[in-house]
């Protein structure tokens, strides 16, 4: 069975460190903006209103782009590709098989999850020939973009009874990356209208 997986997370796995440095990094981008705005607020004395609005906004619209920029990356170390014996391409997001509580710790305490099954599944691919039962068969890819770092998948995907459209985005340093990109174009061809 054939694999692709983050080189980032081949050799020594960080993803809960990355999970939770970029959590901080908007956390702490925030709370300077806030400390920023408040001084300019205190020394204008006029239109301290509209300061404070367009405060609010400015950090809430960069806290919403920051984290859907993390949960990109993030999404690039937690996917894996396989390829079975019989030549069937499946997909899986480790991130999808675990449980977010609320909160700092709930999403660290999640973080810390998907980095020990994604350490579990390095271990069960080096015994078994078969994909996990958390993956999905790419049935069909409907689109595959190139970007600065990485690619974006959209596929048609199926498990038992279960078909349904998904992106995935996954990291351009994966390890024979071309050899993946080649299965997934010869996909293309027989994408669902």
């Amino acid at each position: 069975m054939n694999i692709w997986i983050s080189s980032n997370i081949k050799g020594k796995n960080h993803f809960a460190v990355h999970a939770a440095a970029g959590l901080l990094g908007i956390v702490f981008t925030a709370v300077i903006l806030i400390a920023f705005g408040s001084i300019v607020t205190i020394h204008c004395s006029e239109s301290k209103e509209t300061i404070l609005l367009l405060l609010c906004l400015t950090v809430t619209a960069l806290v919403i782009f920051l984290g859907l920029r993390l949960g990109w990356h993030l999404q690039c170390y937690a996917v894996v590709f396989f390829k079975n014996n019989d030549g069937q391409l499946f997909v899986t997001d480790v991130r999808q098989s675990v449980h977010y509580g609320r909160g700092l710790t709930g999403y660290i305490a999640a973080s810390e999850a998907v980095q020990r099954k994604l350490d579990m599944l390095l271990q069960y691919v080096k015994t078994s020939s078969q994909p996990p039962h958390t993956a999905f068969e790419i049935i069909s890819v409907k689109k595959l973009t190139e970007h600065s770092r990485h690619y974006t998948l959209v596929c048609h995907i199926r498990r038992g009874n279960t078909e349904k459209r998904e992106t995935y985005r996954f990291d351009k340093h994966t390890e024979n990356a071309q050899s993946l990109i080649y299965l997934l174009e010869s996909k293309t061809q027989s994408c669902i209208p």
